[in-house]
């Protein structure tokens, strides 16, 4: 764990199997006030870079993550124990952000990188051509070298620092981390060990 996460434990059980039918928008969170209030600390605190919710399968942490975050600018990213694409739910939660994001924030965004290194961030996150038009030109780097890994690592780390401003921080929720691919791993090892 970096220094900089947040762990909040959760042993909350449900008798019951939640019904697929429910909105979880509109579901009452009851008993788990605790929770919810150690994830809006965390969530102000500006030394908080990674949020850790754990608890036994089926508790209701992905229900609670979601409506602590319902008000809140956020990419919602899940992992598949039986899918495991390369970086899959980063890519995700990342586009879901990138979703909510101004014109103003990606076009200053954009211009942080050279064209080399949009080029290689979109060639791992394909949604980034749309985000940063006219500035993806293909690349002949590919991912075969842990050098060209590391600075993958260190484009990203750039990317959510850029997208991320005080009014709207870049909160990226990645769900079901036990089934994370060994690239997605590393990755965040090196986003939150920066």
């Amino acid at each position: 764990y970096a220094k900089s996460t947040i762990t909040i434990s959760f042993s909350f059980v449900l008798t019951s199997p939640p019904s697929p039918m429910i909105d979880w928008r509109q579901a009452p969170l009851v008993g788990r006030d605790s929770q919810v209030q150690a994830i809006r600390e965390a969530l102000a605190s500006p030394q908080a870079r990674c949020i850790l919710i754990h608890g036994l399968s089926g508790t209701g942490k992905s229900f609670l993550a979601l409506r602590t975050l319902q008000r809140k600018a956020y990419g919602h990213g899940k992992y598949d124990q039986f899918t495991q694409f390369p970086y899959s739910a980063i890519e995700t939660a990342l586009h879901g952000f990138v979703r909510q994001c101004a014109p103003s924030t990606l076009e200053s965004a954009a211009r942080l990188f050279a064209p080399p290194e949009v080029a290689l961030l979109c060639s791992v996150f394909g949604f980034l051509s749309r985000a940063f038009p006219g500035q993806n030109r293909p690349t002949e780097e590919r991912m075969h070298t842990e050098a060209a890994m590391l600075r993958f690592h260190r484009l990203v780390r750039r990317l959510i620092g850029a997208l991320g401003t005080s009014a709207l921080p870049c909160i990226l929720f990645l769900d079901d981390l036990q089934w994370a691919d060994d690239n997605s791993r590393r990755l965040l090892n090196a986003i939150l060990t920066d």
